[in-house]
């Protein structure tokens, strides 16, 4: 499942991220790599951004990035 379709507040571990080499950079500079753990904690209505926490780190990600992280 990606991380947009994960509920809120439900904690996750990152899997994978299948995006173009610009955009991974971008989410490892986040934090986002296999292993961490994710958990999104608000949703901004009408396609906004997710608000997520990675570790102690929290941050707005946009949809279109979410959807190329892979969560377990």
């Amino acid at each position: 499942m990606t991380l947009l379709e994960l509920a809120r507040k439900l904690p996750a571990t990152v899997a994978a991220v299948h995006a173009d080499e610009a955009i991974a950079h971008r989410l490892r500079l986040c934090g986002v790599w296999p292993g961490r753990p994710i958990e999104i904690l608000r949703v901004a209505p009408m396609g906004g951004p997710l608000h997520v926490r990675i570790g102690a780190a929290e941050f707005l990600l946009r949809r279109d990035m979410a959807a190329q992280v892979e969560v377990a």
